[in-house]
Protein backbone atom coordinates (compact mmCIF):
# COMPACT_ATOMS: atom_id res chain seq x y z
CA UNK A 1 0.00 0.00 0.00
CA UNK A 2 1.44 3.63 -1.07
CA UNK A 3 1.13 6.20 1.91
CA UNK A 4 1.71 8.89 -0.24
CA UNK A 5 2.29 8.56 -3.85
CA UNK A 6 3.26 11.83 -5.00
CA UNK A 7 6.14 12.46 -6.87
CA UNK A 8 7.99 15.70 -8.65
CA UNK A 9 7.65 15.65 -12.55
CA UNK A 10 10.58 16.01 -14.80
CA UNK A 11 8.53 17.11 -17.79
CA UNK A 12 4.77 18.46 -18.63
CA UNK A 13 1.83 16.17 -19.34
CA UNK A 14 -0.01 16.74 -21.93
CA UNK A 15 -3.57 18.31 -20.92
CA UNK A 16 -2.02 19.08 -17.03
CA UNK A 17 -2.73 22.38 -15.89
CA UNK A 18 1.00 23.33 -15.24
CA UNK A 19 1.83 21.81 -18.76
CA UNK A 20 1.65 25.25 -20.42
CA UNK A 21 4.23 26.89 -17.77
CA UNK A 22 7.13 24.39 -17.81
CA UNK A 23 6.87 24.58 -21.73
CA UNK A 24 7.36 28.26 -21.73
CA UNK A 25 10.23 27.62 -19.20
CA UNK A 26 11.78 24.87 -21.38
CA UNK A 27 11.58 27.00 -24.60
CA UNK A 28 12.11 30.01 -23.61
CA UNK A 29 15.65 29.06 -21.89
CA UNK A 30 16.90 27.55 -25.12
CA UNK A 31 15.35 31.02 -26.92
CA UNK A 32 17.35 33.24 -25.09
CA UNK A 33 20.36 31.22 -25.25
CA UNK A 34 19.93 31.62 -29.68
CA UNK A 35 19.25 35.99 -28.99
CA UNK A 36 15.62 35.63 -28.65
CA UNK A 37 14.02 37.81 -26.19
CA UNK A 38 10.59 37.79 -24.23
CA UNK A 39 8.09 40.37 -25.20
CA UNK A 40 7.18 42.19 -22.46
CA UNK A 41 5.28 40.29 -20.04
CA UNK A 42 3.50 38.13 -22.79
CA UNK A 43 4.16 34.50 -22.15
CA UNK A 44 5.32 32.48 -25.01
CA UNK A 45 6.01 35.74 -27.52
CA UNK A 46 9.56 36.64 -28.28
CA UNK A 47 11.35 38.49 -30.47
CA UNK A 48 15.26 38.44 -32.34
CA UNK A 49 17.37 41.85 -31.86
CA UNK A 50 19.04 41.11 -35.14
CA UNK A 51 16.08 40.34 -37.46
CA UNK A 52 13.22 41.70 -36.02
CA UNK A 53 11.31 37.58 -36.91
CA UNK A 54 8.83 37.16 -33.50
CA UNK A 55 7.86 33.50 -32.88
CA UNK A 56 4.78 33.45 -30.64
CA UNK A 57 4.11 29.93 -29.07
CA UNK A 58 0.95 28.09 -27.51
CA UNK A 59 1.49 25.13 -25.79
CA UNK A 60 2.37 22.78 -29.23
CA UNK A 61 1.62 25.98 -31.34
CA UNK A 62 3.98 27.96 -33.12
CA UNK A 63 3.56 30.77 -35.13
CA UNK A 64 6.34 32.51 -36.70
CA UNK A 65 6.26 36.34 -37.98
CA UNK A 66 9.17 37.41 -39.88
CA UNK A 67 9.55 39.53 -43.17
CA UNK A 68 10.19 37.80 -46.42
CA UNK A 69 13.61 38.59 -46.33
CA UNK A 70 14.39 35.92 -43.32
CA UNK A 71 11.87 33.55 -44.77
CA UNK A 72 13.13 33.25 -48.80
CA UNK A 73 15.06 30.41 -48.01
CA UNK A 74 13.24 28.36 -46.76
Amino acid sequence: MFKDPCVRLQKGIYGHPESEAAWDTHLGKHLKSKGWLPVGRSPGAFMHAVSGSMPVVFVDDLLMLSSHEHTSHL
